[in-house]
Formats: C-alpha cells, sequence, structure tokens
C-alpha cells in the first residue's frame, strides 16, 4: 500500500493539542491526559486523580506511511492513532470496526475525513489562505483546476498503488490486527480462509487503477478552448476502469465518494463515450466469455480455463425420453436420461448485475472470500456485471447476461428509486431474480454509522462498511457479514407468478398440464406491478395501508380492491404470456383455483415499502402539485419541475386538477430592512459585552426593555415591499385584492390618489407591514413543513369590531382561504357554527383525506369556540374519526395546515394560546351592500372579473397561475424568515382585550394608564377599582364589566403584559433570610402609602341636601394593595433598597396629580364640611351599635399628618 503524505502530516500533530495532560505524570512513555470522552456531566466536576486517556509514546503504528503514537482510554478501551484520529473520535466524525463495543480500528472517510483534517490544520496554526495554498483539496470536495494546456483527448496519471482510503472507497476493510500490523481484504476478519486479497487483483480482475488525476478533452469557455483536470484526494478517492485488457482507448472513470455518474471516454474514432457508456464491465471471467462468444459457444468454458478458475459448470441436463426396446422400438415408457449440453448453451452458475462498479467490485470480492471461507459447504459462484455509465438495463444487456449465466440477479441500492427500477426489469424479464440488501439496513440501530461517504447507508459498499449484525443475525450466520449477504442474494425471487406443472403417470407418460399461482413469487409479481404496503415503522399496525406506486404517483387501495386487483394483473399475464387460446385457459383457470393464494389475508404478504411523501417538503423546499408538474419552492428559487425529475412520492390525490403556468415576471419581493438588523444586531452585541470584571455591561431588563422597543417599531417597519416599480393600478389584479385585504387606510388612500397624492413613508411602511402579516398567513397554512419556529394556526378576523365585539363580516377572509390557498392545494371547509363548544373535533374532521387535503379551515367559528381544543393540531398528532371505522392518528408532521376565520376576536390570550396562532388583520376593503345602513357595495369581482367565489376553476387559467405564483411567494417568505408576523398591534390590542377584559374596563385603562404620574409610585389597587366602578361599570351593561377585586386585579396585570407595563418587578421585592418569598412577593403587592382619591357626600343620603355638594379629595393614605407600574422607558429599581429609598421620596413630595379647584388649589374639607361629615359616620356607626374614632380630615394635604384623615 501506498499513503498520503498529506494525512501523514497530520496525523502526527501533536496529541497534546486536542487533549490537556495532567499535571503529574508518573509512568516513564506515557502521558496521563484528561479524557476526552469522559467528560464530567454538566454541574459536575471530574473526579481528581483519574487522567485516564493515556498517550503511549512508544507504541507507534497505524494506516500511515510513517507510524504514529497510539492512544487510548483506559476505561472505555476507546484507542486509535494519531491525531486524525483522534479528532475524529472527540467529534464523531468516525465509526469503529465493532460498533458496539467502540473497539476495533476508527474509519474515518470521505467528508469525515476531509473536515477532521481541514479543522485540524486550522487548529495547529494555518490560515485560510495558507491551507489553500499549501492544502487546497482540504477546502474542495470536487478537487478540479483549469489545466496548463488544452488537450484534445483524456489524459490520466495512475498511482503506484492503492491507498487505505482508496480500499475504502471500494468496499475493501482495512484495519490492524491485534499486533498492529496492518490487513486488508474482503473477508471476515478473525476467519481463516485459503484466499487472501491483494490489491493487484483489482488490476486483474477488472482493470481497475487508482488515479493521482485525469485531465479532459477541451471544450469551448469564454471563447477559448479549455481543459480541466481533476484530482484523487484521500477524501474523493478517482479510479479508471478499461474496457479490456488489450486497448487502453476506452473506460470509464469512477469517484465512488460522490453519487454522480461516471466519467465515460473513449480515444478511439471507431466507438464514441455514448456507445461505451452502454458497454457492460465486470469481473474478468464474465468480460471475456462476452468477447469470446459465438453462435457456436457461450464462451463461458473458455473463459473459466483461461482465468484460472475451478468453477464446475454444468454440462448435462435432464430429459424426458421415450424408452425402446432391443429392437429400436418405442416401448410407450418415458424416463428421464442425462442430456450433453452443447457448447452454446454452457453458462455459469450466476450473474449479479449492478448500477455501479463500486457495488460489483464489493460484492465480488465478498463473496469470493466466503466461498473460501468455506470451501465444503459453499459452492456458489456469482459473477458480476454493470454498465460502464448511467444507462438503464436496455434487451442487449439482458442478451448478454443470459447467454453467460443460467441464474440473473440484480442487486440495487436500498432506496426506493432504486428498488422500483429492479423491480421494473423484474417486469419485463420475469426470469431475472432480485436481490435486496437487509431491511435492516434502514434501521440506525443495526448501523455503525447513519452515513458513509456523505450519504445516507444504501448501497453494497455500504453494507459492507457500515452495517452491525445484531446478536441473533451473528448466531445465524455465524458472526459472519459476508453469510449474511449471501443469504440477502440467494433469498431473491422472480417476479414469474405462475408455474407451468405436468402431470404424469407411473409410465411416464405426459398426462396433463396445468398451472398454479406460484404463492412464493405471486406478491414479488405484484411489487413489479408497482403495488405495495406502505408500513409506518412507528405504529404498531404492521400490515399497512395498500398502495400502487407508478412514476412518484401513490394511489391508496383498500384490501377488496388489494385483491381485484390483484386477479387483474394475474389475467393480464397470461393473455401476454400464452402462446395460444388453451394455455390461457389453463392460467385462467389457475386463477380462479388458487383463491388459497389470493384474498384478503394473504395480501398481507405484499412486499413494504416505506413511501416517501415528505421528501417533498422541509426546512428549506416544498411543493405545489398541478396536472402539468410540481412547482418546486426553495428560499431562493421557484421552479416548474416535471414529475420524472423529483425523487419522492405525491398522492395522487394532491394533484389539482389544473395546470400551471409561469408567469414572465416576479410580481414583487418582500425583504427585511436593513435598519431592522442592524439594530437587532446591536443588542445582540450588547449581550455579549462584559465590564472590567466579567460582568454583563447590560442588565437582562434593559436589554428586554429595547428588545420590545425594536419588536413594536417592526410591526410596522422590519418588512419592504418591492412592487418592482409598478403603482396599485397595474398591479396583477389578484394582488391588488390581496392588498386591498390588507390596506386599512384604503379610504384614505382613495382620496389622497384623488388629489394626485401617496401614502406617506410612515404610511406606506405601515401597509407594508399588514401585507407581509397576510402573506405570513398564507404561506404559513401552505408549507407542510411542520416542525419549523414558525409553525402556528393563522387566526383571520377583521381590523376593527363594533360596540358588541362582533366584526361586521363579509371582508374577504373566507374568500383568502378558499381562492388563495385553494389554487395550491385542496381545502376542507369546516363550518364553525356547526360545533359544539368544548367537545372533541376529531367527528367535525370525518371529511378530511389525508394526504388529499392541504389545509383544513375552521370557517366562519362564533365566540363559543374553545381553540384549546386546536392545541395538538398545531403542535402534535391529532385524530380524526369516521362512522363505523377506527380512528386514525394523524402525525404532526404529516398532518394538513389550519387556519380558523371567525367575526369574533380570540377569546384567549395567555401564552400557550399565543404561541400556537398568529393573527392575521383584515380590512373593510370589500363588502357586501346594507340598505338599511346606506352602504354600498364593494365586490372583488370589481377588481377581478373572472372571481368566482364558489369554484376555482371557472377563473381563467392566466388568473388562477398569478394566484399560485403569490402562493408560491408567501411560502418562500416564511421558509426564508421562519419567523412569525402577527398582525400589528394596534388593530389586535383593539380586538383581543375587548373581548378578554371587556370593553369598559379597556376604556378605564386606557385612560388611567394614558397618565404620566402613575408610573413609579405605589398605587392602591382598592382605589382604582372603586374608580373604575363609579365612573365606567355603572355605565355599562355587560356582566364581564363588573368582577370582584381579584378579577380585577388579574385584569390589569393582563392588560400590562399586553400593553408593556410591568406591574411590581420581581426585583424590587425583599428577599428573606432563608431564602423563601417574602409576604409582599407572595401577595404580589406592598403595603405603602399611596395617594387615593375620596368621594364625600356622594349617594342616596346627600341627595336631598341642598346645604352640600360631592367633593372627591385627594389623600395620602396607606394601604395593602400598593402596586408599582413601569414602562418599558421608566427606570425601575434595581433592588428593594432602591425601591425604598424612592419611596421615602415619594412620601415627601406632594400629591403628583391633585385635584384643583376654581382657583387652582388643591380640594380639601372645609371645617364645617369635616364636621358634618364626622357627624355622618358617628350616625353610621351608631346604627349599626358600634362606636369607634372617626379619622379627622386634613385641612390640607401634608405628608408630615398622621394616616387618619382628619
Amino acid at each position: 500500500m501506498i499513503y498520503s503524505p498529506l494525512i501523514d502530516e497530520l496525523a502526527a500533530l501533536p496529541l497534546t493539542m486536542l487533549v490537556r495532560p495532567a499535571e503529574e505524570q508518573q509512568v516513564e512513555g506515557q502521558t496521563a491526559c484528561w479524557c476526552p470522552f469522559c467528560k464530567a456531566k454538566r454541574g459536575e466536576e471530574q473526579t481528581p486523580g483519574t487522567p485516564h486517556f493515556i498517550i503511549y509514546k512508544q507504541k507507534r503504528g497505524g494506516l500511515y506511511g510513517k507510524p504514529v503514537e497510539f492512544w487510548m482510554c483506559t476505561k472505555t478501551m476507546r484507542s486509535g492513532y494519531g491525531a486524525i484520529e483522534l479528532y475524529a473520535a472527540m467529534n464523531n466524525l468516525g465509526f469503529y470496526s465493532d460498533g458496539a463495543t467502540k473497539r476495533g480500528s476508527l474509519i474515518v472517510e470521505g467528508e469525515n475525513l476531509r473536515k477532521a483534517c481541514r479543522e485540524l490544520a486550522l487548529k495547529c496554526g494555518y490560515t485560510q489562505e495558507q491551507i489553500e495554498e499549501q492544502f487546497p483539496e482540504l477546502l474542495h470536495r470536487d478537487f478540479r483546476r483549469e489545466a496548463i494546456r488544452p488537450i484534445h483527448k483524456f489524459a490520466f496519471q495512475p498511482k503506484a498503488d492503492f491507498t487505505p482510503q482508496d480500499l475504502n472507497a471500494l468496499g475493501c476493510s482495512v484495519w490492524l490486527d491485534k499486533d498492529g500490523v496492518e490487513q486488508f481484504g474482503f473477508d471476515t476478519q478473525r476467519k481463516e480462509s485459503k484466499w487472501h486479497f491483494k490489491p493487484s487483483q483489482l488490476q486483474d480482475d477488472f482493470k481497475c487503477y487508482a488515479l493521482t488525476e485525469c485531465t479532459l478533452p477541451a471544450v469551448q469557455r469564454d471563447g477559448r478552448e479549455v481543459s480541466e483536470t481533476i484530482y484523487s484526494t484521500p477524501f474523493n478517492p478517482m479510479f479508471l476502469i478499461y474496457t479490456n485488457d488489450e486497448s487502453e482507448e476506452s473506460g470509464c472513470i469512477i469517484r465512488p465518494a460522490m453519487d454522480i455518474p461516471p466519467i465515460v471516454f473513449s480515444n478511439s474514432e471507431e466507438d464514441s463515450s455514448a456507445k461505451v457508456s452502454r458497454w457492460l464491465g465486470g469481473d474478468r471471467v464474465f468480460t471475456k466469455a462476452v468477447e469470446y462468444y459465438t453462435t457456436e459457444s457461450t464462451g463461458v468454458i473458455r473463459s473459466i480455463k483461461e482465468c484460472g478458475e475451478d468453477e464446475i459448470v454444468s454440462c448435462t441436463k435432464m430429459v424426458w425420453e421415450e424408452c425402446l426396446d432391443k429392437n429400436d422400438n418405442p416401448t410407450g415408457r418415458y424416463e428421464q436420461i442425462e442430456e450433453m449440453i452443447p457448447d452454446a448453451e454452457k453458462k455459469a452458475q450466476a450473474v449479479i448485475y449492478f448500477e455501479t462498479a463500486q457495488n460489483a467490485i464489493s460484492a465480488f470480492y465478498h463473496l469470493k472470500a466466503l466461498r473460501n471461507t468455506y470451501s465444503k459447504s459453499e459452492k456458489r459462484w456469482f459473477h458480476v456485471a454493470f454498465p460502464l455509465g448511467r444507462v438503464a438495463f436496455s434487451p442487449v444487456h439482458y442478451n448478454k447476461l443470459s447467454r453467460f449465466a443460467e441464474n440473473i440477479y440484480t442487486l440495487f441500492d436500498s432506496d426506493q428509486r432504486a428498488t422500483l427500477r429492479a423491480r421494473t426489469i423484474g417486469r419485463r424479464y420475469r426470469k431475472v431474480l432480485r436481490a435486496s440488501l437487509p431491511v435492516s439496513l434502514l434501521d440506525p440501530t443495526f448501523l455503525r454509522s447513519s452515513r458513509v461517504f456523505a450519504q445516507k447507508v444504501h448501497t453494497v459498499r455500504d453494507f459492507f462498511l457500515a452495517y452491525g449484525m445484531s446478536k441473533e443475525e451473528s448466531y445465524l450466520y455465524d458472526n459472519d457479514i459476508n453469510r449474511r449477504f449471501a443469504a440477502s442474494v440467494t433469498a431473491a425471487l422472480s417476479s414469474c407468478p405462475m408455474e407451468r406443472k405436468e402431470k404424469r403417470s407411473t409410465k411416464g407418460v405426459l398426462k396433463e398440464v396445468y398451472y398454479v399461482v406460484d404463492p412464493a413469487s405471486v406478491w414479488e409479481f405484484m411489487a413489479a406491478e408497482g403495488y405495495f404496503r406502505d408500513v409506518d415503522p412507528d405504529s404498531t399496525d404492521k400490515i399497512g395501508r395498500f398502495v400502487h406506486i407508478s412514476g412518484p404517483f401513490a394511489d391508496e387501495l383498500d384490501s377488496p380492491s388489494m385483491v381485484a386487483r390483484t386477479n387483474e394483473c394475474l389475467d393480464e399475464y397470461a393473455k401476454q404470456n400464452a402462446t395460444d387460446s388453451e394455455e390461457y385457459r389453463l392460467m385462467r383457470q389457475a386463477i380462479s383455483r388458487d383463491t388459497r393464494e389470493v384474498n384478503e389475508k394473504t395480501i398481507s404478504s405484499l412486499p413494504s415499502m416505506q413511501i416517501n411523501y415528505k421528501g417533498g417538503y422541509g426546512a428549506d423546499v416544498d411543493h405545489f402539485f398541478f396536472s402539468n408538474g410540481a412547482l418546486r419552492i426553495t428560499p431562493k428559487e421557484i421552479t416548474l419541475v416535471p414529475y420524472s425529475m423529483i425523487d419522492f412520492n405525491v398522492d395522487r390525490g394532491e394533484v389539482m386538477p389544473w395546470a400551471f403556468y409561469m408567469p414572465a415576471l416576479r410580481p414583487f419581493d418582500v425583504s427585511e430592512n436593513p435598519v431592522y438588523r442592524e439594530r437587532k444586531k446591536a443588542i445582540d452585541d450588547k449581550r455579549e459585552q462584559k465590564d472590567d470584571l466579567g460582568k454583563p455591561l447590560y442588565t437582562l431588563q434593559q436589554l428586554s426593555s429595547e428588545m420590545n422597543e425594536l419588536s413594536l417599531w417592526a410591526q410596522s417597519h422590519r418588512w419592504m415591499m418591492d412592487w418592482k416599480g409598478r403603482d396599485e393600478q397595474n398591479l396583477w389584479a389578484p394582488l391588488r385584492v390581496l392588498r386591498g385585504f390588507a390596506n386599512e387606510e384604503w379610504q384614505e388612500e382613495q382620496r389622497l390618489l384623488h388629489d394626485g397624492k401617496h401614502f406617506s413613508v410612515e404610511e406606506q411602511a405601515d401597509l407594508d407591514g399588514r401585507m407581509a402579516n397576510l402573506l405570513f398567513c398564507l404561506g404559513r397554512l401552505l408549507w407542510r413543513y411542520r416542525e419549523s419556529k414558525s409553525n402556528c394556526i393563522p387566526y383571520l378576523v377583521e381590523n376593527t369590531v363594533t360596540s358588541n365585539n362582533k366584526a361586521e363580516g363579509g371582508s374577504g377572509k373566507s374568500t383568502f382561504v378558499k381562492m388563495f390557498a385553494g389554487c395550491a392545494g385542496f381545502i376542507l371547509n369546516i363550518n364553525g357554527k356547526d360545533i359544539a363548544p368544548n367537545k372533541d373535533f376529531s367527528f367535525a374532521l370525518s371529511e378530511y383525506k389525508h394526504h388529499h387535503h392541504r389545509v383544513v379551515h375552521w370557517e366562519d367559528v362564533d365566540n363559543s369556540f374553545n381553540f384549546k381544543s386546536l392545541y395538538n393540531y398545531a403542535s402534535g398528532a391529532f385524530v380524526v374519526q369516521k362512522k363505523f371505522v377506527d380512528k386514525q392518528t394523524i402525525k404532526l408532521s404529516e398532518g394538513p395546515g389550519h387556519v380558523i376565520s371567525s367575526n369574533y376576536p380570540l377569546g384567549d390570550m395567555d401564552d400557550s394560546t399565543m404561541r400556537r396562532v398568529c393573527m392575521g388583520g383584515f380590512s373593510h376593503r370589500f363588502c357586501g351592500e346594507n340598505i338599511l345602513k346606506n352602504k354600498a357595495a364593494r365586490y372583488i369581482s370589481d377588481i377581478m372579473p373572472d372571481f368566482n367565489p364558489v369554484s376555482v376553476e371557472q377563473m381563467s387559467s392566466i388568473t388562477r397561475s398569478q394566484i399560485i405564483m403569490i402562493d408560491a411567494l408567501a411560502v418562500q417568505f416564511v421558509m426564508r424568515y421562519d419567523e412569525k408576523v402577527d398582525a400589528q398591534k394596534k388593530y389586535m390590542e383593539q380586538r383581543t382585550l375587548t373581548q378578554s377584559l371587556g370593553e369598559a374596563f379597556l376604556r378605564f385603562a386606557r385612560v388611567f394608564f394614558g397618565q404620566e404620574w402613575v408610573y413609579g409610585i405605589p398605587i392602591d389597587l382598592d382605589s382604582m377599582l372603586e374608580e373604575y366602578k363609579q365612573d365606567y361599570a355603572e355605565a355599562s351593561n355587560n356582566k364581564k364589566d363588573s368582577f370582584s377585586p381579584k378579577a380585577f386585579k388579574h385584569r390589569v396585570k393582563e392588560y400590562c403584559e399586553t400593553s408593556g407595563i410591568t406591574m411590581n418587578p420581581p426585583q424590587m421585592f425583599k428577599k428573606t433570610k432563608n431564602g423563601q418569598p417574602s409576604k409582599a412577593e407572595q401577595t404580589n403587592y406592598f403595603a405603602h402609602k399611596a395617594w387615593c382619591t375620596r368621594r364625600y357626600f356622594e349617594g342616596r343620603e346627600w341627595e336631598g341636601d341642598q346645604t352640600i355638594h360631592p367633593k372627591q379629595v385627594r389623600e395620602l393614605v396607606r394601604t395593602e394593595h400598593a402596586v408599582y407600574f413601569y414602562r418599558q422607558k421608566d427606570n425601575q429599581p434595581v433592588d428593594y433598597d432602591e425601591l425604598m429609598n424612592r419611596y421615602n421620596d415619594f412620601c415627601l413630595a406632594p400629591d403628583p396629580a391633585p385635584i384643583l379647584d376654581d382657583n387652582g388649589n388643591p380640594v380639601v374639607l372645609t371645617e364645617e364640611e369635616q364636621r358634618r361629615w364626622r357627624e355622618f359616620k358617628d350616625r353610621r356607626q351608631g346604627k349599626f351599635g358600634g362606636q369607634s374614632s372617626v379619622p379627622a380630615v386634613p385641612v390640607t394635604p401634608s405628608p408630615d399628618l398622621s394616616d387618619c384623615p382628619f
């Protein structure tokens, strides 16, 4: 073997760069270090004195040109050689050959190896520029450069031998034995074999050579001829495979570390590259037999002898022949005799067809190792073949394979598309046996690593590198991965569903020919026809649902339909294969007779396949489906792709029954205001800033205040609409409608336009914010990716409500869903008025069709609708219940989008609800006619003449395609930023607070908190309640507007939370000595003095007294229910001590909001009024039989007086 100088250099780096040595070293020749694998859990410290990670300076080795230091964790026994393996092990960039114990050789391949090497280079001091100059291959997965001069034929530079990384890429295991000696091969470790692999055999058997570089023929680029040189790297090895031994004129170049087609070349004028790509390569017995084939001989015997193999080829076959008497006359008896097989029919035992060379090479040598390890029991010979280019299996391929071997196998990758390609071959050529890798290859628990060479484990090569057998498999297959692989090959079935049988008499006379349905292959036949079971691995239902796959499309069938379809396919097979009407009759007879093989119980034997719907959507992709293709949406592009180019499944029920035509121009763009990004970055930077003592420079309160201020500003200024230079009149008609939904100031805009003016910058910013809100709602309900942070349920309601807390309706909320979303996906509309309060919604979804309905629209719900019942629909699985059918649980990741439209504000505003909902605000730009209110109609059809509120199909294809493009841009907007865009607070606050707090309280709160003086001083909550009752609640007939002190406090708190006001910040409460909350903190009240409004001479007792008049006087009194309010801009006390200092100053200060008389003096009680009030109080006390002193009312308010009123 040879080794990469780059790998050698980085592997030899000092290991102490990566681990910390202990301060005291006790053993000479060893360096004890703190173990990077056994780090303590968070909050714990490593046990002192146990540095059990050892670097053995005297023990060197590894798969490198120069031996490097050995390291080991003596606790877990994880070990390896050199810095690359240590860094990879520390960062999970490799896997051990013994995955269960984390022992054996550490395998670091492909991109993992490149990442480890690049980061090591940076760690040891190389700059990015130095790496680009000295180790450019570390920065490029596909490393290529322009050649010095253009050439016109392929040129190659082969290596002298193979590196460990080269062999790994071909599925060859490379390891160190217990003595540290390098080993490589395809045989199972610790198994004795009479044959051992040598890298030179790759050249002998497959004409395969490792390359250092290859230069491609020149092409025209920017008006000049340019050749490109591709370099082989340890991370992306490159190999050359010639078509034959005698000529180096043609062949292919493969790079197994990348899933790309081979580069097929031909330097011969006779054979083009396209022609060579269709040729078959394979092991040398196969290629020579193909070369030696004539009409008189298959060339197999000659090829085997010439290659020195000991494969046994059948030279005779058994045939029925009539017996003759001694006079050579027929006797009427038949017997089987051996008959010589002519040379033109002598074939090898078996050949396996692969799609890639690396899979063929890996399988060939593993099967050869198996044959030589168990020489007495394993006599099966398997040859391999593969196309030199990435081409489809053709009749020419089949003819060559069938002339060469008795049995033809296919063994493709384990992904769905490869499996379907293999089954398509079986459908065309029924005698071809389809082998497959173990199903457990898809289960990560069986794998040492779930990814190999930057791809999910799915190929034959990957199987040998990463598959780890379970204990049961190890027992069954003698802990030999080769035996496990061979079992997968020999378990292959053909897709021929019927077997021809003969019935003979005791004399061997043929009495009857009949057919039977083969129970072993009938379901493989149906799989070849595209029928499978879709089984959810997380479900207890292991039968699943029956589906038919045709291209990317999946159609679901129930059990009776599956049985009927099986019989139809068998009948079609009989028609295609019967040579005459009698044979067809016999086949039909078998189909009708063998009901034991095809019924609703036996169809559970149909092969399973996990249908890949999720491949069509994710964090950075989604699709809409139309009759002429799929509209692919990514953060950067929106493209229409043909169904032949998609690699996931589409339920045929998802496909909309109309075509989409890509508009020539992009109608608008939504971008983020750079000012917002700058302000947010400034806040983020402040989070990291620290003073000289290492403490944060800004408090969390300061940062929170700035962030809240930015959020409020961002509602109108974060998003910027770019209309591509068009004014409102020149926009697409559907876009004008959508803009109308968002434009709350449409009347003002029309007035301005009439005067030849436009919105101001601030007014346009407001409109952009509302437009972004509706685009988010539209995109969010159509984007199927539910694991994103923006996942929520849009709640559509008008911006303004009437005095009875209800919107007028008719603004276009349902049209928004049915028309805009309905052009891109099927909508299930559920009448919200039919939903009983607090009832299970599962029966309301009885019409839901999984993978058909993209959106569920809860339409026109009333104020009794309980949004909490929809929590699971936004953040978890939910249940669909149909009559007489079992419940169906829909996973969140597979569920539809949900949207609610209502004329009522959302009644619940707690954190759980607001996290799951996004408010979508609609203007009254559109409405119906109301004669009683003298209101003229404003119809959508005035702007969009082909608008049809009932059927989207009735719209023109141009309008429909424009709406679809708007939908796609909305999804792209949500996908690109993935942040919830709520309706602007100034509209949401009115709707939500009115619903939850009551209209009267909301009026009171806005007046009260609109006063500057209420912030930062003690406020008596009881006085607030009295003021509210006197001035606001009495004027309201709404029961919600009258409530207890506890409920009043709750509403004050809720209003403050919504309005960005903090009530009683937690840092202001005094801490007790034992750390327990103080009484004030428990009750959330302070026992402080506060200025309160007292009312005198009011009530029935004073109504008839003309000598006195009602008075309101402000007094400083002690209260048990004092609270403090702070806005974001107010300076809050940092602790209890600062609060008390401010409180003492407050007690000495005059009333901040006195009630003044006509002369501008504070209102006080006169001495006469004080006397009369005392008498009144004394009478009331006497009336109830109690005697108590009545506090005096002060003549002038003074903080130095006692707490008594007078």
